[in-house]
C-alpha cells in the first residue's frame, strides 16, 4: 500500500519561498533602473525637466525664423546647433518615434542654412546694388535721358540702404517682390534702349552699365531660391519639432512622476513584502488544514476500495501489501457477507412472481428480475439508479388511498387489485398486490408481491364474444341493407341461444323506424332534384347574361387600355416638347453669350482701330514734313553742286581769288542752312520713330480675335434650332393623331358601358324572378306535413 502524505504542504512552502526570492530580486532590479536607487537616472530626469522648460521659454524655432528674416544667418546656425544638441540629449532620456523625423528635418534645415551662409550678407548685396544704380542714375541724368532717369530713380528708391534697417525688409515675400520689380525695370530699360534712336555707341554703353546691375540681381535670385528651399525644409522642421515636443513633454513629465511615484512604491513594496509574508503564513495554515482533509479523504477512498474490491466480489485478487492479521479479518467478513447475499439471491431467483422490498422512506431496496421484466424497467436495473414508490405509482391506477402508505403508517397488511400500464404496453395489465410490512434490524420494510390476473381476463373475454357476435352481425346487416326475412330467421336463433331476446326486439323496432325514414327521405330527394333542375336552367340563363357582360367588360377594358396608351402618348409628347423647348432655350442662351462675346471683341477692335487711326494721322503729318524736308535737301544739294562747280572754275584762274573766297563764303552759308535742315530732319525722324513705336506697341497689344470657334458654335446652334423646329412640327402632328385616337377610345368605352348597363338590368330581372320562384317553393315545402318519428327511447347503436 503506497500512501504519500504532506507533499502538497511541502510544495506550498517551497513555492512561497521561491516567490519571495523572485519578488526581492525583481524589486532590486526594477528600483535600480526606474527608482531612486540609481541617482544618475534621478538627476537626468530632473535636468530634462529644466531643459524642457528652457526650450519652451526660448522658442528656438521662432528665433531661427526671426534671425534668418533679419539677415543673421550665422546666428541662426548657432541657434540650430544648440537646438539639435538639446533635442538629442532629451531623446536619450525618452526615446520616441517622432525624433527620427525631427533629426532628418534638422539635418536638411542645417544644410539649407549652410547654403545661405555661402552668399554675402543681403545688406552688402543691396548696398552694392544701390551704389551701382546711383552711378547709373547720374550717368543718364547727365545725358538727359528722361525715361531711363525715371526708371533708375525708381530702382534706387527701392534699394536704398536706409530701407534695409526697417523691420521685415529681408522677408522672403518682400525680397521676391523686390527682385521681380528690379529685374523687370532693368529689362524695361534694355528694351527702351534697343528701341530708341540713340547711337549704337550710347546703346552699348547703357547696356554694359545695365549688365553690371544684373550681377547683384542674379545673386539675389539665387539667394531667394535657396531661401525658398530653406523655408520649405524649416517648415517641415517646425512641424516635426512641434509634434516631437508635444510627445516628449508628457513623457518627461511622466518620467518625473514615475520617479516620484516609484519612491513611494519602494516603501509600499517593503510593506507589501511584509504583508505577503504574513499572508503566506496565514494561507499556509489553511493549506495545512486542506492537506489534512485530503489525507483523510484518501484514507477513506482506500477503505472504500478495499471493501469494494476485496470484500464484496466473490472472487478477488485484492492485495495491497496487507499484514496477515488484516488479511484474515478481510476473509472472515467476506465469507459472512457472501453467505447472507447467497440467501437473498436464491430467494430472488426462486420467487414465481414479481416482488419488491421498500424501506421506510419508500425507496426501492430490492426487486427480483420478474418485476423489472413485467414493469419494463430493465434500463433502471442496468443503470443502478434509485427507484422510489412514487415513481412506480405513476404506472398504476392507485389514487390518494395508497395501501402502501397505510402499511407504512399503520403497519397494516392487505391484498389489493391494481392495473399496471407500462411504457411498452398499450393496455393496462391486472395484478393482485399483496402488501406485507416487515421489521428488520430496527428498520421497517414493506414487502410487496404482484400476482398477475391476465388469465382470468382472457376467460371473461371468450365469454363476451358469444354475446357480441350476433349483435355485430345484426348491425352489419342493418348497415349493408341485408336485414331481410332470411337473415331474421337465422339470427333470431343466435339471440335465443345467447339469452338476449329483448335486444332482438329492439333491433326489429329500429329496423321499422329506419325503413320509414328512408321512404320519406327518397321522396324529399325526388322533390329536390326537380328544384335543382329548375335552378340549373336559371343559372344557365344568368350565365349567358354574365358571359355577354364579360365580353362587354373586355371591350371596355380594351378601350380603357387604348385611352391609357393615348394619354401616355400625349404625356410623352408633352415631355418631348418640353425637352425640345429647354434645348432651344439653352441654345438661344449660348447664342446670346456668343453675341455678347462678339460685341465685346468688336468693341476692342474698334478701340484699337481708333488708336491706329490717331497714330497713322501723326505718321501722315510726319510724312508730309519728311517730303518737304526731302525737297529742301534736294535743293541744297543742287545749289551745293553748282557752287562747287563755280569754285572749281574760279580755282583754275588765279585772278579770281576774290570770287573763290566769295564762293566759299556762300558754300559756308549754304552748309549752315543745310545743318539747320538736318536738325529738323533729325527731329522729324525721331518723331516718326516714336509714332512707329507706338503703332508697333498698339499692334503688339492688340490680339486678333479667333472667330472660328464662335462660327462653329453658331452653326451648331442653327442646326439644333432647325432640328427642334422640325421635331416640334412632327410632335404636333403626332399629338393631333393621339387626340383623335383617345376620343375614339372614349366613345367606344361609353358605348360598352351603356351595353353593360342593359345586360346588368336583364341579370337583375332574372335574379328577381329566381327570388320569387324560391319563395313559392318555400311556401309549398312549409305546407307539407312533417314526418312522424318513433318515441325518444328508441335503441341506439
Amino acid at each position: 500500500m503506497n500512501v504519500k502524505f504532506g507533499r502538497s504542504l511541502q510544495t506550498y512552502y517551497a513555492v512561497s519561498f521561491f516567490t519571495l526570492v523572485c519578488l526581492v530580486t525583481y524589486g532590486i532590479y526594477y528600483f535600480w533602473n526606474n527608482g531612486p536607487v540609481n541617482i544618475d537616472n534621478v538627476s537626468s530626469v530632473f535636468e530634462a525637466t529644466l531643459q524642457m522648460d528652457e526650450l519652451k521659454k526660448r522658442d528656438d524655432v521662432k528665433r531661427i525664423w526671426t534671425l534668418v528674416e533679419n539677415d543673421r544667418v550665422r546666428d541662426a546656425v548657432r541657434t540650430l546647433d544648440n537646438l539639435e544638441k538639446n533635442t538629442k540629449k532629451l531623446n536619450t532620456i525618452a526615446a520616441l518615434g517622432p525624433y527620427e523625423d525631427l533629426e532628418v528635418s534638422l539635418r536638411k534645415s542645417k544644410k539649407s542654412l549652410n547654403r545661405l551662409i555661402s552668399y554675402p550678407e543681403l545688406a552688402t548685396i543691396i548696398t552694392v546694388l544701390s551704389s551701382k544704380v546711383t552711378n547709373f542714375e547720374n550717368f543718364v541724368v547727365q545725358n538727359s535721358w528722361r525715361t531711363l532717369t525715371r526708371i533708375s530713380r525708381r530702382i534706387n528708391a527701392k534699394v536704398k540702404p536706409s530701407r534695409t534697417r526697417g523691420a521685415g525688409y529681408f522677408k522672403y515675400k518682400k525680397l521676391l517682390r523686390l527682385w521681380k520689380k528690379v529685374g523687370a525695370d532693368i529689362l524695361l530699360m534694355e528694351k527702351i534702349t534697343e528701341s530708341s534712336v540713340l547711337s549704337r555707341e550710347d546703346k552699348n554703353l547703357i547696356l554694359t552699365k545695365s549688365k553690371t546691375l544684373k550681377t547683384e540681381v542674379a545673386m539675389l535670385g539665387r539667394y531667394l531660391k535657396d531661401f525658398s528651399k530653406f523655408q520649405k525644409d524649416f517648415k517641415r522642421t517646425d512641424k516635426t519639432y512641434q509634434t516631437w515636443f508635444k510627445s516628449i513633454e508628457p513623457e518627461i513629465s511622466l518620467k518625473r512622476i514615475q520617479f516620484e511615484r516609484n519612491s513611494q512604491n519602494m516603501l509600499f513594496s517593503l510593506v507589501g513584502f511584509v504583508s505577503l509574508m504574513f499572508v503566506f503564513s496565514i494561507f499556509g495554515f489553511f493549506v495545512y488544514r486542506v492537506t489534512e482533509s485530503k489525507n483523510k479523504q484518501e484514507v477513506e477512498k482506500i477503505v472504500v476500495g478495499a471493501i469494494k474490491d476485496g470484500v464484496l466480489p466473490s472472487e478477488t485478487n485484492f492485495d495491497q501489501s496487507l499484514s496477515p492479521h488484516i488479511r484474515e479479518e478481510f476473509d472472515k467478513y467476506r465469507e459472512y457477507i457472501h453467505k447472507r447475499m447467497s440467501f437473498g439471491s436464491i430467494f430472488q431467483d426462486a420467487m414465481p412472481f414479481s416482488s419488491i422490498l421498500l424501506d421506510s422512506n419508500l425507496n426501492l431496496v430490492w426487486a427480483n428480475s420478474l418485476f423489472y421484466e413485467h414493469w419494463d424497467l430493465d434500463e433502471y436495473k442496468k443503470a443502478d439508479e434509485n427507484v422510489t414508490w412514487d415513481f412506480l405509482q405513476r404506472f398504476t391506477n392507485l389514487g390518494e388511498n395508497d395501501p402502501v402508505l397505510s402499511a407504512v403508517k399503520d403497519d397494516v397488511a392487505g391484498i389489493y387489485n391494481i392495473q399496471v400500464k407500462t411504457k411498452m404496453d398499450n393496455e393496462s395489465l391486472p395484478f393482485e398486490m399483496y402488501v406485507s410490512p416487515v421489521q428488520y434490524a430496527n428498520q421497517r420494510r414493506i414487502m410487496i408481491f404482484f400476482y398477475p390476473l391476465r388469465s382470468i381476463e382472457e376467460t371473461l373475454s371468450n365469454q363476451s364474444k358469444s354475446l357480441v357476435g350476433p349483435v355485430l352481425r345484426t348491425l352489419e346487416a342493418l348497415t349493408n341493407g341485408t336485414f331481410n326475412a332470411d337473415f331474421k330467421n337465422k339470427i333470431e336463433k343466435d339471440f335465443d341461444i345467447a339469452g338476449i331476446n329483448e335486444v332482438w326486439a329492439k333491433f326489429e323496432k329500429y329496423n321499422g323506424f329506419v325503413s320509414g325514414q328512408k321512404d320519406g327521405l327518397l321522396q324529399e330527394i325526388e322533390r329536390l332534384e326537380n328544384d335543382l333542375y329548375d335552378q340549373f336552367k336559371l343559372v344557365d340563363d344568368v350565365q349567358g347574361v354574365l358571359t355577354q357582360k364579360e365580353e362587354l367588360q373586355k371591350v371596355a377594358t380594351s378601350k380603357f387600355s387604348e385611352a391609357k396608351d393615348s394619354i401616355i402618348g400625349i404625356v410623352e409628347l408633352r415631355n418631348e416638347m418640353e425637352a425640345l423647348y429647354q434645348n432651344t432655350v439653352v441654345t438661344s442662351k449660348g447664342l446670346f453669350r456668343d453675341e455678347v462675346a462678339l460685341l465685346s471683341q468688336s468693341q476692342k477692335m474698334s478701340d484699337v482701330l481708333i488708336e491706329n487711326k490717331k497714330a497713322l494721322e501723326n505718321v501722315d503729318t510726319v510724312r508730309r514734313e519728311y517730303k518737304k524736308l526731302k525737297g529742301n535737301v534736294d535743293q541744297f544739294k543742287g545749289r551745293m553742286l553748282q557752287l562747287l562747280d563755280q569754285s572749281l572754275i574760279f580755282q583754275k584762274n588765279d585772278a579770281n581769288s576774290y570770287k573763290i573766297e566769295q564762293s566759299l563764303t556762300k558754300i559756308k552759308l549754304e552748309v549752315k542752312s543745310f545743318e539747320k535742315v538736318l536738325i529738323d530732319f533729325s527731329k522729324v525722324s525721331i518723331a516718326l520713330d516714336v509714332n512707329l513705336s507706338k503703332v508697333q506697341i498698339i499692334l503688339d497689344q492688340a490680339e486678333t480675335p479667333d472667330f472660328s470657334l464662335l462660327h462653329e458654335r453658331m452653326e451648331y446652334a442653327r442646326d439644333v434650332i432647325e432640328s427642334d423646329m422640325f421635331n416640334v412640327s412632327r410632335l404636333s402632328r403626332n399629338g393631333q393623331i393621339k387626340d383623335d385616337e383617345m376620343i375614339a377610345s372614349l366613345k367606344g368605352l361609353y358605348q360598352a358601358f351603356s351595353a353593360g348597363k342593359v345586360k346588368l338590368k336583364e341579370a337583375r330581372e332574372l335574379a328577381l324572378e329566381n327570388h320569387k320562384t324560391e319563395e313559392a317553393r318555400q311556401d309549398d315545402h312549409n305546407s307539407e306535413p312533417a314526418p312522424e318519428y318513433i318515441e325518444n327511447h328508441s335503441p341506439r347503436v
